[in-house]
């Protein structure tokens, strides 16, 4: 279930964004769980993950480079050169 709403028809939206920033900064300064080093909130996770892979690319792993390879020989278009060894968050 989502709930929707327009917080700048009950409030300013600068008291409601300076409000939700500090919630956030409140939760994060929560003690955390045994073997965790931070607090996230919804979608940080995956915003880093984004700037991540918009600054070194997208991790494949090597069958995935292998057959996008013989994929790419077949239509006569560049293959792809070079991936790391170990790419960190390949699928």
């Amino acid at each position: 279930m989502f709930v929707v709403f327009r917080p700048d028809l009950t409030m300013p939206l600068k008291t409601f964004q300076d409000r939700m920033d500090e919630l956030v900064r409140k939760t994060k300064e929560q003690p955390r769980a045994a073997g965790f080093k931070e607090i996230l909130i919804p979608g940080e996770r995956e915003s880093r993950v984004r700037a991540s892979r918009l600054k070194d690319g997208i991790p494949l792993k090597q069958g995935t480079v292998d057959s996008l390879n013989e994929e790419a020989q077949r239509m006569g278009i560049e293959t792809i050169l070079a991936i790391s060894d170990n790419p960190e968050g390949a699928q």
